[in-house]
């Protein structure tokens, strides 16, 4: 991943999104198989989070768990898969509405949503190569993705309290 914003949104903007698609198709695809067509979740960051949501909108999946990415209404529509959002509390690509209607809009349409939005942050909190890594709280949104994906794949609950 290049350290430079500039370089990274040029690296986005001329991704073949298709292709992009096509791959994640044949990952899910893969990973059912593999284990032995058992669940599948999807994990992903900023613009990865964007892909991970379109995927989960295609009903392949059967959970999502997003940090800095959300999808609009008509995604929302499509995601019936529980999913999990983590949130920079301030966001330079998407302002707080975009992140509310998305998730009022999941939950109008029955879907299990769960969201974090991480006090003192901002858009990459979590990437620990970025000048606004947050140790903390990208330490405690991990540890909330490892309980959210095992809860929601395997079904186990941590006993005790």
């Amino acid at each position: 991943m290049p350290d430079d914003p500039a370089q990274a949104e040029a690296l986005m903007e001329g991704l073949d999104q298709a292709a992009a698609r096509a791959r994640l198709d044949e990952a899910v695809a893969t990973v059912r198989a593999r284990a032995g067509g058992g669940p599948v979740g999807v994990l992903g960051w900023s613009m990865g989070g964007s892909f991970a949501l379109a995927q989960a909108a295609t009903g392949t999946v059967d959970a999502a768990a997003i940090y800095y990415a959300a999808g609009d209404e008509d995604d929302a529509a499509r995601i019936h898969c529980p999913v999990l959002l983590h949130l920079a509390e301030a966001d330079e690509f998407d302002p707080p509405e975009f992140y509310e209607g998305f998730v009022t809009a999941l939950r109008s349409a029955g879907t299990e949503v769960e969201v974090h939005t991480w006090p003192g942050t901002e858009h990459s909190f979590a990437n620990r190569d970025v000048a606004l890594y947050a140790p903390t709280q990208a330490e405690q949104a991990w540890s909330a993705t490892v309980e959210f994906l095992r809860d929601r794949l395997t079904g186990a609950r941590p006993t005790g309290g």
